[in-house]
């Protein structure tokens, strides 16, 4: 235990958590952000130097990384909450949770319907006729449209913005705080003739990954399967969960197996052995194994593309991408540093994903 509390990255990793846990309490303004990582990263380089001439490291210098890990990540929560950005639709002028306004926004992502609403998560990108950014529950009542909307649609609204309501039992699910962890503070119920579905906007890669899952679902329709498998086989494969029913999910949550239907870790773990083993003959021909090693992390990651990126398929990948280098430089890779490795890699460039 001792010897993997010394492992770098675990250390690094240690001081960049405590630098998102004050950074979420804390608002720094990002340009204070720059000076000190800059008057930080310049120390450091001048403490190297000297280092070098004593020929061994100096507590400064070991003070002066933990630093430097602690700041980046007070940035990099800073940074990717969309909160702070001037842009965000609830710092603007024109944001009113009492009268209607114009909003333009784009369909992201499809969540599972209830018995009366459709329910998407759209981008804001106009307000008013401003350009603005930020995330927002979409409800839109079913006898409103004839189809689901898909991803990248963009939609033209006139509404007014709600607050999401706090859970009504205590100790029950928190769906607001949860929306709030994913940076969605606001949500709007549409019904007829309050939205107009315009022509989708530019293709993004999430709505690229929804087509080709809608292609694999429509040739598994074919397959003539019953509602309830296919919408398992949908949930194992493609990690699409909103075609199970309540009952189907209740089923599986009292037999504790409902972690399977998340695509995580191990199907991941599943599909890295079997490409292991088809890529195997590729190490015999001239650096096959590096070229078998970046066939693998490559198709790995359109997987994830495919299953929607969402956090539990991002996290195991990016684990065993870590896993699957280690084994690519002939290192014997400890599973707990591959994971420590993963989790400063995934908190670096976006804290929310751990949330």
């Amino acid at each position: 235990m001792i010897k993997f509390l010394k492992f770098v990255p675990v250390q690094l990793t240690f001081w960049l958590i405590l630098g998102i846990i004050v950074g979420d309490l804390v608002f720094i303004k990002p340009i204070y952000l720059v000076e000190i990582l800059t008057l930080l990263i310049g120390t450091l380089l001048f403490a190297y130097f000297k280092a070098n001439k004593e020929l061994q490291p100096s507590f400064s210098f070991t003070l002066l990384v933990f630093l430097i890990s602690f700041f980046i990540g007070i940035s990099s929560v800073t940074y990717k909450n969309l909160l702070n950005s001037k842009l965000h639709y609830a710092n603007s002028t024109k944001f009113s949770l009492e009268k209607q306004v114009t909003i333009q926004i784009k369909i992201s992502k499809i969540l599972k319907p209830t018995d009366f609403y459709n329910k998407y998560e759209a981008t804001v990108l106009q307000l008013e006729g401003e350009k603005a950014i930020g995330k927002i529950l979409v409800n839109i009542q079913k006898d409103s449209i004839n189809n689901l909307l898909e991803i990248d649609t963009g939609l033209l609204v006139g509404t007014s913005f709600k607050n999401i309501r706090e859970p009504l039992n205590p100790y029950s699910f928190n769906y607001k705080k949860y929306l709030k962890n994913h940076q969605i503070y606001h949500q709007i119920n549409l019904y007829k003739h309050e939205f107009l579905v315009s022509q989708k906007t530019n293709s993004t890669l999430r709505g690229l990954a929804a087509k080709i899952r809608n292609e694999i679902i429509k040739s598994l329709k074919k397959k003539e399967f019953k509602k309830d498998e296919l919408a398992v086989i949908t949930a194992l494969l493609l990690g699409q969960r909103n075609s199970i029913t309540k009952d189907l999910l209740q089923s599986y949550i009292s037999a504790g197996a409902i972690h399977i239907l998340a695509v995580s870790g191990l199907h991941i773990g599943i599909i890295l052995l079997l490409l292991m083993f088809i890529c195997k003959p590729i190490h015999n021909f001239k650096n096959g194994k590096f070229i078998a090693t970046v066939l693998i992390v490559l198709i790995l990651w359109v997987y994830a593309v495919i299953a929607g990126l969402s956090a539990s398929v991002v996290r195991a990948v990016t684990m065993f991408t870590v896993l699957t280098i280690g084994l690519q430089l002939n290192r014997r890779s400890n599973i707990y540093n591959s994971l420590i490795v993963s989790i400063f890699i995934l908190l670096l460039f976006n804290p929310y994903l751990f949330i």
